[in-house]
């Protein structure tokens, strides 16, 4: 076997992505068993480059994540391969989200358009 488990995809070296919305519920500070956070540091495993937007925790909060976070704002947001939304938290400007990302994979199905896919 090469370095990865049987089933596991390739390493995504090349792939960035941002995941929006890292708390354990919608507008709120716990990151506690957030499956979010789960998500974005399971890219990072496999080799993403992911950098997590949680408009909810200040910055310069420990969060205890290994998921760097920048803010969700229109350079981020068309800098990532993909974006997915994982809490619609009401902070996220969404109508900038489906205008800048080149994908976004919607978890809570609240976007539309040629570059939406919904989960």
């Amino acid at each position: 076997m090469t370095g990865k488990q049987a089933g596991q995809p390739a390493c995504l070296k090349s792939f960035t992505g941002q995941p929006l919305g890292l708390t354990y519920k919608f507008n709120a500070t716990d990151l506690r068993n957030s499956p979010s956070a789960r998500v974005a540091e399971l890219l990072i495993g496999l080799g993403a480059d992911v950098c997590g937007a949680e408009p909810n925790i200040p910055d310069g909060n420990d969060t205890g994540l290994n998921v760097p976070r920048v803010p969700a704002t229109p350079e981020e947001v068309a800098a990532a391969d993909a974006v997915v939304l994982l809490m619609d938290h009401p902070r996220f400007d969404l109508a900038m989200i489906e205008e800048h990302a080149p994908y976004v994979l919607d978890c809570r199905n609240r976007l539309s358009g040629a570059n939406v896919e919904t989960l």
